[in-house]
């Protein structure tokens, strides 16, 4: 799915909210002036005003629609630009491409290629976090890259990047 489908797609679900609450009013418009309507009206019934719409399209990443999964993931992750949970980086990448696709192989493969590094506990068999291997410098990720409480939860002493 290309940048102007997308756009294309979010309008058309907004002209439709916008077209069902126009016939919401239509219909109470109706009502009052056949006299069904429960209340007393005193004022002469006005016309209803044009709306005049404007849509702010949601700045999406233009990848062609064909494009690599890990390179989208890459891109997800610079989006999210601190470390994140797989479920983070599944959530961003959902945003951004709007597909519906679980990529935890995807991540997994960027992992072996080393383009991606996992935190871990030294002790631990399971990550924490998924960084990207550039943010890691002697060892240490780079305090930009740190998620809020970071330092708080972990121990830099008990952390390896993997």
């Amino acid at each position: 799915m290309n940048d102007l489908e997308v756009i294309l797609k979010a309008l058309q679900r907004e002209r439709d909210d916008l077209h069902s609450q126009i016939m919401q009013v239509d219909r109470i418009i109706n009502r009052v002036k056949t006299g069904n309507y429960s209340g007393e009206v005193s004022q002469p019934i006005e016309q209803p005003k044009q709306l005049q719409v404007e849509v702010n399209p949601v700045k999406r990443v233009s990848l062609p629609s064909g494009a690599n999964t890990k390179i989208q993931v890459l891109k997800a992750m610079d989006i999210i630009g601190v470390a994140a949970s797989l479920g983070q980086i599944q959530q961003e990448f959902t945003n951004m491409t709007e597909l519906k696709i679980n990529i935890r192989d995807t991540v997994r493969s960027l992992h072996k290629s080393t383009l991606l590094k996992i935190v871990k506990m030294k002790d631990a068999t399971r990550g924490i976090l998924w960084v990207k291997s550039e943010w890691v410098t002697n060892g240490q990720l780079e305090d930009s890259r740190k998620p809020d409480g970071f330092d708080v939860l972990y121990d830099i002493n008990f952390i390896t990047y993997e």
